[in-house]
This record gives C-alpha cells, structure tokens and sequence, in this order.
C-alpha cells in the first residue's frame, strides 16, 4: 500500500504533466501569436521544464512575471515555478510560489491548483514535523471554492495529527455543504477525542439532515468519555427519528459512567416506542448499581406492554433484594400477564426463603391460573424451609378451587409424615370427592401408624369408591391396629363388596384379635356371601378359638350351606381339636345331609370315630 503523502505526489505528478502537455500544444487557451514575446519567454520556459533544468525554467518564469506582470500566462508561471522547486525537494520554496498564485489570482484555474499543492506539500511537511505549515491547512479549508475545502479536508484527515483538530473544528462550524460537512465529521473520528464532543453536540442539535447526526453519532461511538451522556440525552429528548434514538441507546450502552443510568431510565419510563424502551432495558443488563435496579422496578409497575415487563424482570433476575419484595408481591398477584408472573415466580425463587413463602402463601389461595399456582407450589417446595408446610395447610383450608387443593396435594409428596398427614387429615373431609380420593392415594404412601387414625374418618364416607379406597390403603397397612376399623365396616357398611373386602384384609392380618369381630360377622351379616367368607377367614387362622366360632356355626345356624361348610372348615382345619366337633355333628345334627357329610370329612380324621358313629346309624336304622 502507497502511504497518503505518496499517493497525493502521484496525483501532482499526473496534474502537472496533463497541464504541461495542454500547454506545449497550444491547448486551454486558445490560439497564441507566436511573435508575441511573452509567448516566447512561457515556450522557452517550458521547454526547459520538459529538460528538466527546473533552476533555468524558474529563472525564464520569473522574467515572464516581471517583464509582463498582467500576462495572461502569470498565473501558469507562478504554478510552474512551484512544481519545479517541488521536483528539486525545496517544498517550503514550493509553497510559497502556490501560495503567492492563490493569493494574486484566486479566481484563476490555476488557483485550485495551486491550493491543492499547498495543500498536499503542507501535510507532508506536518507529518515530518514541521507544525508551522497548519495555517495553510486553515487556508484552504476557509476557500470559497468548493473542492478545494474538500481536498483540504481530504489531506488533512489522513495527517490524525492532534493539532490539527481545532481546524478542522473550526470548519465544521463554518461549513454550509453538506458534503463537505460529512467529510469534515467523519475526519473527526479519527481522533475520539473529547474536544470534539461540543462541536459534534451543535451538529446534533441544530442540524436537519438526519444522514449528517448519524454520522455524528457514529463518531460518539468512539469516544469513551462521560462527556457524550448530555447530547445523547438530547437525541433522545428531540429525536422523532426512531434510527437516531436507537442509535442513542446503543452507544450509552458502552458508556462506562454512572451517568448514564438516569437518561436511559427516563427513556425507560416514559418514550412511547416499545422498541425503544427494549433497547434500553439491553443497555441496563449489565448495570448492577441499586439505583438501576430500584429504578426498572419502578418504571415496571408503570409499564403497559407485557413484553416490555418480562425483559424489565429478565434483566433484574439476580439483582432484587428483600426490600423490594412488596413490588414483586403486587406484580406476581396483580398483573394481567400470565407470562409475566411466571417470570416474577423466578425471581421469588432465588430470593430468602422467608421472603418469598410471604408473598406465595397469599398467592396459591386467590390465584385463578393453573400455571400460576403450579408454578407457585413448584417454589415452594424447593424451599428449605419448615414454614412452607404451614403455608400450604393454610392455602389448602382456604381454598375454594379443588384443583388448586389436588396441585397443593401433589406439592407435598415425598414430605415427611408429620408435615403431610395434617393437610391429608383436612383433605379427607373436602366436599370434592376427587380431593378426597387423592388424599386417601397419598395415604397408601406413608408408612406411619398416625396414617391408620386418619382413615377412620374416609371409611365412613357417603361415597362407595371413597370407603373402597380407604380399605385398600388399610390392606397397604398390615397392621392388628387397623382390626377395629375393618370392624366397623363389618358391623356398619351397607355395600356387600366392602364387607367382604374388609374380611380379606382380616384374612391377610391373620390374628386372634379379629376374633370378636368375625365371630359377629360370621353369626348377624345379613349376606350369606359375607358370612361364608367370613368363616373362611376363619377357617385360615386354624386356632382353637377359631375351631369354636366354627362349630358354634355348624351347630347352631339355619343355613344349610353354612352349617356344611362348617363341616369342611373343621376339616380342613383337622387335628384332634375338630374331631369332638365333628363327632357330635355326625351323631346329633338335625340334618341328614350335615351329620352325613360329617361323617365323611371325621373319615379322614379319625377313621375309629368314623366307622363306630357309621355302625351305630346302621344299627338305629335296623332298629
């Protein structure tokens, strides 16, 4: 790559030799006399350049000059004389002789030319040092001709020399064309300086092209310095631009100044644009300061757009303290947004437990919204907190809504049993059967003997499936405590199926103290089925007190079927123990088929018995 200073030589270069050959060739100026003499001196000069004897071309233009001062070719000598000391590297020489041509003819063609020399002989000079040459930047900036402030502002931009700013500030204020002044603002940013803040901040205050403040905005954008808060404030203050206020925001969002948190709050609270309102909440994600914090929570309970209010709580995940736990109780209660309660519930889950069971043990009752209470009761159990069962004892009482009371329900699994049974205990007695049900499922979980207490109450409920349910949590509990609840259900349940069912769970318990209650069932049940199973019951537990209920029944009931089925109990039950009864029934029941069948099972227990109570029949019946 060709640095600036030898890309502006080449470009002299190329000038000067398109202007040497036009003049050679009699071109730009129309037809010369060739007697005239001054045309002979501006020939000869030439002719000289064309040799390269820059010394003697300068000599013959200096005699031009004074010999023909008003000379048409004045002007072109003056140029030439310049480019030849230009050529023998005298560039303060050089500068002189342009400078003198754009001083005595400025209106001549020869003149920008000239300044564009001026121009590009001073950079070189600048950036070698040499400071003093600035005032012809500041002359060619301050042309009336147009392309030469350009081409000032052009060489000048590339020099990035500090001292050079204030020119270049002092021609941004003065300049009326808009190109130019693009140029001029988009020189300034190569220096990011804070100098430059003022003169930008007038830009943007008084300027109308909205291409001319972006670029002054873009320039901000390289200025690291608090200084640029206030002209921003005002974009966003005036701006209708929606462009230029988002440009606004973004260039604060880099500012590394507490300053800047008061601008983008008012914006945040109170610009119309949603868009932008987003954009700013983007430039006070990172800002940890409480007065960001405290000041987004403000501006929220006053915002309107749901949107808007969930990145207000995205951004201040994180950053809420107890203190403001009063705002966030009111939006996770209050606000219309389904979506943005959920996002409140995150925030109450990464606070103090203490905190957060406040607000959510007054939510769960009111709150109409499945999502809602869901999420609520999802908080709440990942507190570690021996207060959150309380809460949703409490919620649980006041609730009128039996999903919220199954959600609640289903919140407390996995919990102790001292925490859980007293919410199941009020739960057994809730009008909907559903919770009810759910209470009596979580039941079967817990292993606790309290749990067998509970189930008295569901056992006398008025729905059927309710006391079925209730029996196969006391059959989950193989316990001789549960004997006298199944013994109300024999003594007091109408339907048949539980009763019988309640005889299984007896069954499976196996124990002397269920006598009492077997004995009733097997004698007063008003169900021939039940009474069956119920000396089947007894008949499992084989002992001689059940041997005695059993031939009670053989002896003394009026159903032929049980009175046999007696008869096979005791045989099954066999020994020595069942004999007497067996004996006595096969000798002295009323029923033939009963003493016959006796004698049949006392056969296989005591064939001596059997065969002397068989002769004895034979005998009677030759008698």
């Amino acid at each position: 790559m060709k640095s600036g200073t030898a890309k502006r030589q080449n470009f002299g270069l190329l000038t000067a030799m398109a202007w040497f050959m036009f003049a050679t060739h009699g071109i730009g100026y129309g037809a010369l006399e060739p007697k005239e003499k001054e045309y002979e001196l501006y020939l000869s000069a030439k002719q000289q350049f064309y040799k390269n004897d820059y010394e003697q071309a300068i000599m013959i233009y200096r005699n031009l000059i004074g010999a023909y001062p008003t000379s048409k070719y004045v002007p072109e000598a003056y140029f030439w004389m310049g480019y030849c000391y230009e050529k023998m590297d005298q560039p303060d020489k050089a500068i002189r002789e342009f400078d003198i041509l754009v001083e005595k003819h400025p209106n001549d063609r020869w003149a920008r030319e000239g300044q564009v020399k001026v121009t590009e002989l001073a950079v070189s000079l600048i950036e070698q040092g040499e400071k003093e040459y600035e005032k012809y930047l500041a002359k060619g900036m301050n042309s009336l001709d147009r392309e030469t402030r350009l081409r000032t502002i052009i060489s000048l931009a590339e020099i990035q020399d500090q001292e050079a700013l204030p020119l270049l500030l002092q021609a941004l204020q003065n300049e009326t064309d808009p190109a130019i002044k693009m140029h001029l603002i988009m020189a300034t940013e190569n220096y990011a300086a804070s100098e430059t803040v003022p003169v930008l901040s007038k830009i943007l205050l008084t300027e109308t092209d909205p291409n001319l403040k972006m670029r002054t905005l873009a320039v901000f954008e390289h200025i690291e310095d608090s200084t640029i808060v206030a002209p921003l404030k005002g974009v966003l203050e005036r701006e209708q631009d929606p462009s230029l206020r988002i440009k606004a925001i973004s260039i604060l969002q880099d500012v590394q100044s507490d300053t800047k948190i008061p601008v983008l709050l008012e914006v945040l609270c109170n610009s119309p644009d949603a868009s932008l309102r987003l954009k700013v909440l983007g430039s006070l994600e990172e800002i940890d300061e409480p007065a960001a914090v405290q000041g987004v929570l403000d501006c929220l309970t006053k915002e309107k757009n749901p949107e808007v209010r969930l990145r207000m709580l995205a951004v201040m995940e994180g950053k809420i303290g107890p203190e403001n736990i009063r705002i966030l109780k009111a939006i996770v209660k209050n606000d219309p947004d389904v979506n943005v309660r959920l996002r409140t519930l995150n925030i109450l889950e990464e606070m103090e437990p203490d905190y957060t069971i406040q607000v959510l043990g007054d939510l769960l009752g009111p709150e109409q919204n499945i999502l809602v209470r869901q999420r609520a009761l999802s908080v709440l159990q990942t507190l570690e907190s021996d207060k959150v069962v309380a809460i949703l004892s409490t919620a649980f009482q006041q609730a009128n809504d039996p999903n919220l009371k199954l959600d609640i329900l289903r919140s407390v699994e996995g919990t102790t049993s001292d925490q859980i049974l007293p919410i199941i205990d009020v739960a057994l007695s809730d009008e909907d059967v559903n919770v009810r049900l759910f209470a009596i499922r979580e039941l079967r979980q817990i292993e606790d003997p309290e749990a067998i207490r509970i189930l008295a109450k569901p056992l006398k409920d008025e729905n059927v499936n309710i006391r079925l349910q209730t029996l196969s949590a006391l059959a989950d509990i193989p316990s001789e405590e549960t004997i006298p609840l199944l013994g109300e259900v024999l003594e007091g349940d109408k339907e048949v199926n539980l009763r019988l069912r309640a005889l299984n769970i007896l069954d499976g318990i196996q124990s002397e103290s269920a006598l009492p209650i077997l004995a009733k069932s097997v004698k007063n049940d008003s169900d021939i089925t039940v009474r069956m199973r119920a000396l089947a019951v007894l008949e499992n537990l084989s002992t001689e007190s059940a041997l005695e209920l059993i031939s009670v029944v053989l002896l003394t009931d009026q159903d032929q079927g049980m009175r046999l089925r007696a008869v096979d109990a005791l045989g099954k039950v066999g020994g020595a123990a069942a004999s007497p009864y067996l004996i006595k029934a096969a000798k002295e029941n009323s029923d033939i088929y009963v003493r016959l069948r006796a004698l049949q099972v006392l056969q296989y227990i005591d064939s001596d018995a059997a065969e002397e109570i068989k002769s004895e029949m034979i005998k009677d019946y030759y008698d």
